[in-house]
C-alpha cells in the first residue's frame, strides 16, 4: 500500500486522481545530517544528502495518498521493485514507476564519458 494522505473520491475510493505519481515511497531511507530516516520521518528544517550540493535543508513536505489498498493497484501507481544487486544494491529497494534513479557505471564512462547516468 503507497502509504501517504489525502482525498477519496466517492466513485473510485480507492483512487486519488489528479496526482501526479511522484516522489518517494513511504519506507525509503533518506541519508539525513541525522543519519539514514525513513522518508516518513523528514520534516521540514532537516537537511538531506544531495548528489550535487551536499547537505540541503528541506524546505517543503508534500504526503499524498495515491492508492488505498483496494482493488488492483493501476499500473501507473504499481511501485517497481529493484532486487538487490541488480544496480550495486545491497538490498532491494521500491520506487514509483516514474522514479529517476542514478546509477554509478563503467560503461556510462565509456559511452559518455561521465560516469554516472541518470
Amino acid at each position: 500500500m503507497l502509504d501517504w494522505t489525502a482525498q477519496a473520491t466517492q466513485s473510485a475510493p480507492h483512487l486519488i486522481p489528479s496526482v501526479e505519481a511522484t516522489g518517494i515511497l513511504v519506507g525509503t531511507a533518506i541519508a539525513t545530517s541525522f543519519g539514514w530516516r525513513p522518508v516518513e520521518a523528514i520534516c521540514c528544517g532537516d537537511m538531506v544528502l544531495t548528489f550535487d550540493h551536499g547537505f540541503r535543508s528541506v524546505t517543503g513536505v508534500r504526503r499524498v495518498l495515491l492508492w488505498d489498498g483496494r482493488g488492483t493497484c493501476p499500473a501507473a501507481l504499481r511501485p517497481v521493485r529493484i532486487d538487490a544487486n541488480v544496480l550495486d544494491n545491497t538490498q532491494d529497494v521500491v520506487v514509483l514507476p516514474e522514479q529517476g534513479i542514478m546509477v554509478e557505471s563503467d560503461a556510462a564512462v565509456d559511452h559518455r564519458g561521465d560516469p554516472l547516468r541518470f
